[in-house]
């Protein structure tokens, strides 16, 4: 369990103009990115276009069982918003998947307040509207007047992930996350109203932000399951971002937070295989239907794949602990982006 907790974390992220960075006990009170005193490599204030264009928010929600797996995006990068919603059943195929964007960010709204706040996205008859209360999360998502999705994420049961790192010569990533969170709701979807509550339905949460680089890659796996033993466990690994002055990467169990060393991905010819140096991490993941996006208009960018996967393998905890998991349900995602 990370050992950082003090007075600090009532604090805003931003203070005297600069973020305060590694792991946090518990979420910054705001993310104050106003406050951020941004300047060029040179050390020239930046403008505030280049402030607006800089700041890129996520907010992403999976929700899965033994057999589904469910993804909510919320996004603004400035230039656009975009939303998106995928169903996706691994014993029968089939896939329910809206995806929009909105120029400009337009009807796309991100609150960054780490533990409260409301956030949509609207495109249409489309919406993700995700509300932020202390200890737990509520989302929606409708389409055409229909409700596909309305569910609870208890976050109060699960010690967050809160790290805030330095990235490229004057920028800064905060991410937050959760794994293996109690979800209760409705999913519709194909034909079938399905009991969040029953079915061993788990969630799990990610919000990052920040000044990102200009030119942004990562791999990033992400579990939530529950044990034969029936203790709760989950996983985040990612390389890529949040690899200066800290790492992200961390394991759940019942609702602890440890960390967990840096990791290798590696593509092989029909498995992906995610690693460490000190062998604590094992893993080897099998890949199933993918979401995918690729879009190249020289200036800005993005190719994008989120697989719908299955992990096995073992993670050594750091009191020696070997979690051991087989063809668990997991997502596996792979994405570069230029903006």
């Amino acid at each position: 369990m990370s050992s950082i907790t003090d007075a600090r974390e009532s604090q805003p992220l931003i203070v005297q103009g600069k973020p305060r960075f590694g792991r946090f006990g518990a979420p910054p009170a705001v993310i104050n990115v106003a406050d951020f005193d941004y300047r060029t490599p040179y050390g020239q204030p930046v403008s505030k276009m280049g402030r607006w264009l800089g700041f890129k928010q996520f907010h992403f929600i999976s929700l899965n069982n033994a057999d589904l797996m469910v993804g909510i995006a919320q996004v603004d990068l400035g230039w656009v918003g975009h939303g998106f919603f995928y169903v996706h059943e691994r014993s029968s195929g089939k896939t329910l998947e809206f995806s929009f964007n909105q120029p400009l960010g337009f009807r796309t709204h991100l609150d960054a307040t780490p533990q409260h706040g409301k956030s949509v996205f609207r495109k249409g008859w489309f919406s993700i509207q995700i509300v932020k209360r202390l200890g737990k999360r509520e989302v929606e998502v409708r389409k055409l007047g229909r409700l596909l999705l309305k569910a609870t994420l208890l976050e109060h049961s699960c010690q967050p992930l809160a790290l805030c790192t330095p990235t490229a010569a004057n920028g800064w990533t905060y991410t937050q996350k959760s794994t293996a969170l109690p979800v209760s709701g409705t999913l519709n979807f194909n034909g079938k109203k399905y009991d969040l509550s029953r079915e061993c339905w788990l969630g799990a949460t990610d919000d990052s932000c920040g000044m990102l680089r200009r030119e942004t890659a990562w791999h990033w796996l992400s579990l939530s399951t529950r044990l034969p033993t029936g203790e709760l466990f989950g996983i985040n690994l990612a390389t890529g971002v949040n690899e200066t002055y800290g790492s992200e990467n961390s394991a759940w169990l019942n609702g602890v937070l440890q960390e967990l060393p840096p990791v290798l991905f590696e593509q092989r010819e029909d498995y992906w295989s995610v690693r460490s140096a000190d062998e604590r991490v094992k893993l080897r993941v099998t890949t199933g239907w993918s979401r995918e996006e690729s879009l190249n208009l020289g200036v800005v960018g993005s190719h994008f794949n989120q697989w719908v996967s299955q992990v096995s393998g073992t993670i050594t905890l750091a009191d020696g602990k070997v979690i051991r998991v087989d063809a668990v349900p997991c997502l596996l995602e792979k994405h570069f982006a230029k903006w």
